[in-house]
């Protein structure tokens, strides 16, 4: 899985060209590839006012789109990070709650299990801020399962 963006896409305005990073590029839409579930990553870091004389410290949180739950677990560990906070976007088809719609949701935590039942069948448990569970697509019919360890947790 991958996001997909078009050369064609990039906003190459002067006034983004003058202020920006050189290496960064700026775009209107991207395409999201796949019908799957996407992680929004929300990471609060804390900063230094520089210009000022005083030193003062503030915060500032940036959200960043993830296309897999490994990415966006990998995401939190950078350096410096002083809140984190992960969601999911599941998609229309995999939504039990709402056919038809999209859900996002907060994840509260992310654990690696298998299955009690079939030998060698495993998958990812989201546990969400509303208290619900969502497998992955892998191991949705499970019914019984064994946690084998947890990966995140914003508990």
């Amino acid at each position: 899985m991958f996001i997909a963006v078009h050369k064609t896409w990039q906003i190459n305005d002067a006034f983004t060209t003058a202020f920006d990073d050189k290496e960064l590029m700026r775009f209107n839409f991207v395409e999201l590839t796949v019908n799957a579930e996407r992680f929004i990553v929300e990471l609060t870091f804390e900063e230094k006012d520089t210009d000022a004389d005083t030193d003062d410290e503030y915060t500032v949180t940036n959200q960043y789109l993830a296309v897999t739950w490994r990415e966006a677990v990998e995401l939190t560990k950078v350096e410096g990070v002083v809140k984190k906070r992960i969601s999911i976007i599941i998609p229309r088809h995999a939504n039990r709650k709402e056919y038809d719609k999209y859900a996002i949701q907060d994840i509260d935590e992310i654990f690696r299990v298998e299955n009690t039942e079939k030998n060698g069948d495993f998958g990812i448990l989201f546990r969400l801020a509303d208290e619900t569970e969502y497998f992955d697509y892998r191991c949705e019919h499970f019914e019984k399962y064994r946690i084998k360890d947890c990966v995140y947790s914003n508990k």
